[in-house]
């Protein structure tokens, strides 16, 4: 019997090879019930969709970021303005 997961919602933001890596590691030690990827690139999401890395994909930052426990930040540097549209929509307690 498996331990229950550390976290209820992961949030990975880019999900290309690290965003990806880190979504199967999560997968692998069952430490989410949920993942959410969130991407500007709608093929990167849906081959995370494919491969099993998420279980729910999403283009822009909203709502549904409020249910994150943890949020990763996997995308590129030089999309540093993107990672801040996300802290609007987060719970004040989730570690980003």
């Amino acid at each position: 019997m498996r331990p229950a997961p550390l976290f209820d919602v992961i949030l990975i933001a880019g999900v290309g090879l690290i965003g990806g890596s880190i979504g199967l590691g999560i997968r692998q030690r069952f430490l989410a019930n949920k993942v959410i990827g969130l991407d500007q690139d709608a093929r990167a999401l849906e081959a995370a969709l494919g491969m099993g890395v998420i279980d729910e994909a999403q283009l822009e930052p909203g709502r549904y970021l409020a249910a994150a426990d943890l949020v990763i930040l996997a995308s590129p540097v030089n999309h540093c303005e993107f990672s801040r549209k996300l802290k609007d929509f987060l719970k004040p307690e989730a570690p980003l």
